[in-house]
């Protein structure tokens, strides 16, 4: 973390073995703004900040447009809760089978549910996650980042993580 990136450059020359080139700003920084699933998804208050928000970024100089997710967005969600299951199980393995009741609930059924997953459908979860890097990197090729709101609305209180909704 820093306060400015200068002072993250600084941080940057003083970690790295040799100098970094930082490149010249050449262009207008390219910001797409997504709207569908996540704008959808969020509280209107949510939705006015982030419109707010681009708008200002807009009349601040930078080039702001709407960004297109690919279509297999709609779709990557069920591959990816296979590959997270299948990963926590492997990666909690030797310490399951001797500490199983020490698990919270959800994670608990998270790994039992990874262990039922046969290999066939892990490496299928693989592919279609491996297109879905391929598809997402193209909406890079005319943006530099994409916009959109991390949350439906406000933080929750201490009792919750919140809505998972955008996860």
């Amino acid at each position: 973390f820093g306060r400015s990136i200068a002072d993250l450059e600084m941080m940057l020359d003083a970690m790295a073995e040799s100098p970094v080139a930082k490149p010249a700003a050449t262009r207008t920084f390219r910001i797409g703004v997504v709207r569908g699933y996540f704008h959808d998804n969020a509280t209107p208050e949510t939705r006015s900040l982030h419109d707010a928000l681009a708008a200002k970024l807009a009349g601040s100089g930078f080039h702001v447009d709407e960004a297109q997710l690919p279509p297999i967005f709609n779709y990557v969600q069920p591959a990816l809760r296979t590959m997270v299951r299948v990963e926590a199980a492997s990666a909690h393995e030797h310490l399951f089978q001797a500490h199983r009741e020490t698990y919270a609930a959800k994670i608990r059924a998270l790994i039992e549910t990874g262990m039922l997953v046969d290999g066939p459908a892990y490496v299928r979860a693989l592919r279609v996650w491996r297109k879905y890097q391929r598809e997402m990197t193209k909406v890079f090729d005319n943006l530099d980042v994409l916009m959109t709101p991390a949350a439906p609305g406000t933080a929750p209180d201490l009792t919750s993580t919140g809505d998972p909704v955008m996860n």
